[in-house]
């Protein structure tokens, strides 16, 4: 035993993991709760979330490691309507990680950080509750706090929306029991002989002896004492597994069901799936080209987990999945969905959300064209976390008594930087009229196209539209049928935008329909689409 720990790389190899194990560490009883006020200003209606970092670095380097392209939080800043203020007012409690999170530094200030930002939130007009991403111990320290009162004597629970674990050990950790024989070995007998080097950091280890109780599987340990996070809070929990690991002898090690430290069960022992669909699990899978633990670099391992792609687009999929239970972009209450889209629709930069309702019920297939008005409904949640219900009345695009078939065509920079949202009275491969939005300060209007043929407002574009940018001017051409009687002749009208963002006519004329390429007609906008 004492050849193969003589080699370096090995006695480095169960430090880490042993170093990792640090963080179950028994600490003081749980200081009291401060006392509840916002502590953060700035929030807005946006939904608050807080990052929990692991054991094995901060919140820089959980969250936002250098010199990488993704991290969770490029993927945060990239989402409509949240806050994490990241890193100012970020949660780190790394000056506790070795302590177990009964640590007043740990769960107890994560209760009160949680207790702050929900006031803070509602202070703003906001939802009140936060979202937590836990990673590693994160995903233990915030089940800790999860079971706390707050400073007026109310569950903390009440504050928290849902919670994210990745590859949190909340079934302990099998590994703690190598732990406990390395310690017997060599702390307490001294069997191991190891280079002068490693002297100093093995006797700083054996230090943190009592620590790898705290997690084993098969002993009474303190992670055995925690309470479950309260069913109330759904619990979506992601897990790690290598599936094999290949040596540089072109041999492979098949493996499964573990991060190379916490297990798949231990991982998503956790998860809580609600009736509203929040909550549930997932299973992330890779290999490793070494086959050493630590010294791997696949995605899926413990310390690749909290920075892998896969990852960061599904814990963005479930807070968006989240925020649509807040507000819906497509209310089943108001009508039937058209569709929803993500964009920057206030240009400001920062993607706005989307959907379009249509309400059948009212009377859209009688009478004359005149007479009929259809209602549908712009539901936007700006990335300030203002939510704008916009309902609007269109005119069935016929000559004659005739159905009515709205589309979502979708979201197109079409007098500005800014996207708008474009929607048609009756869209198929023949004809595709449309009407469009704009939200400008913080409010929902239809862009009118000035001087042509019909109202500023009337449906235009059936045979065709094409948006482009001349000379750093935004420009729509449209291509409008003139009559049933003559469908042959088409009026062509060019339209540019204004500094009040609505359209002026720059020039029309009439043209015939065979004269209009195949690569004009219908829908040309980048981002736009005739519905299926």
């Amino acid at each position: 035993m004492s050849k193969i720990l003589d080699i370096p790389v090995r006695i480095t190899l169960v430090l880490s993991v042993l170093l990792l194990l640090s963080a179950f560490l028994p600490s003081p009883i749980s200081a009291a709760p401060q006392s509840i006020k916002g502590c953060l200003p700035g929030i807005g209606k946006r939904q608050p979330i807080i990052l929990v970092h692991g054991f094995n670095g901060g919140p820089k380097d959980t969250w936002n490691p250098p010199n990488e392209s993704d991290s969770m939080q490029k993927a945060l800043n990239n989402l409509a309507g949240v806050y994490t203020h990241f890193p100012d007012d970020t949660f780190d409690y790394i000056k506790a990680n070795t302590q177990w999170v009964t640590d007043p530094r740990s769960g107890p200030a994560l209760r009160d950080r949680i207790a702050c930002v929900a006031e803070s939130s509602r202070e703003a007009g906001g939802p009140g509750k936060v979202i937590l991403i836990a990673y590693s111990l994160g995903g233990l320290v915030a089940k800790f706090a999860s079971n706390l009162f707050d400073a007026n004597d109310q569950p903390i629970a009440n504050d928290i929306g849902y919670i994210t674990d990745i590859a949190s050990p909340s079934g302990g950790v099998d590994i703690a029991g190598l732990g406990a024989l390395f310690f017997d070995t060599t702390c307490l007998f001294g069997y191991v002989q190891v280079g002068k080097a490693y002297i100093k950091q093995l006797r700083d280890t054996c230090n943190l002896m009592p620590i790898t109780e705290a997690v084993q599987t098969n002993i009474h340990s303190l992670l055995n004492t925690l309470r479950s996070i309260p069913r109330s809070i759904p619990v979506f929990a992601i897990a790690g597994s290598v599936e094999t690991v290949e040596s540089y002898y072109d041999a492979s090690i098949p493996l499964s069901g573990n991060d190379l430290f916490v297990s798949v069960q231990s991982a998503l022992k956790d998860a809580n799936a609600l009736p509203n669909g929040l909550g549930g699990t997932y299973i992330t899978r890779c290999t490793t080209t070494v086959p050493i633990i630590y010294f791997s670099f696949s995605t899926c391992d413990h310390l690749g987990i909290s920075h892998n792609t896969e990852v960061e687009g599904v814990v963005i999929a479930q807070i968006n999945k989240y925020l649509d239970v807040i507000h819906p972009p497509c209310p089943a209450t108001v009508g039937m969905c058209l569709g929803v889209r993500d964009g920057d629709v206030d240009g400001n930069g920062v993607p706005d959300r989307m959907g379009v309702t249509f309400n059948p019920n009212t009377p859209c297939n009688v009478g004359i064209i005149f007479n009929q008005t259809c209602s549908i409904t712009l539901h936007v949640a700006l990335d300030n976390g203002d939510y704008i219900e916009y309902p609007s009345q269109l005119t069935p695009y016929c000559f004659e008594t005739c159905g009515f078939t709205v589309g979502f065509l979708g979201l197109t920079p079409m007098n500005g930087k800014a996207k708008d949202i474009v929607v048609s009275p009756y869209c198929n491969m023949f004809s595709c009229p449309f009407v469009a939005y704009q939200v400008r300060n913080g409010q929902v209007q239809q862009i009118q196209f000035l001087g042509g043929s019909g109202s500023p407002a009337t449906n235009r574009g059936d045979v065709g539209f094409v948006c482009s940018v001349v000379s750093g001017a935004y420009q729509v051409e449209a291509f409008s049928s003139v009559s049933e009687a003559q469908t042959n002749n088409t009026i062509d009208e060019v339209y540019k935008a204004d500094s009040s963002g609505n359209m002026d006519l720059v020039s029309s004329k009439l043209i015939s329909l065979s004269s209009i390429p195949s690569s004009e007609r219908g829908p040309r906008c980048s981002g736009l689409s005739v519905p299926s």
